[in-house]
């Protein structure tokens, strides 16, 4: 899947947006990784110890400012989900 990463506004995280439109159902995701917060626009799960927070979207944010380490992640994270 192809996607750009970017910094945050607030630089303290990055942002990966699928370059495809996309709608995820949050409900199915919730089994397939560690939720800790679930509301309809998005989850915010833990994976591999970082908070990311993962859009109906398909957007990711995560808490890390280093952008191959973000790629590497967004690719896992997109793998699990399709």
């Amino acid at each position: 899947m192809e996607f750009e990463i970017k910094l945050c506004k607030g630089k303290s995280a990055l942002t990966i947006n699928p370059k495809k439109q996309l709608k995820l159902n949050l409900l199915k995701l919730i089994s397939k990784f560690y939720c800790l917060v679930e509301t309809k626009p998005m989850l915010i799960i833990n994976y591999k110890g970082l908070t990311i927070n993962v859009y109906e979207t398909g957007k990711l944010r995560i808490l890390l400012q280093n952008k191959e380490k973000a790629k590497q992640l967004a690719e896992e994270i997109y793998k699990k989900i399709f």
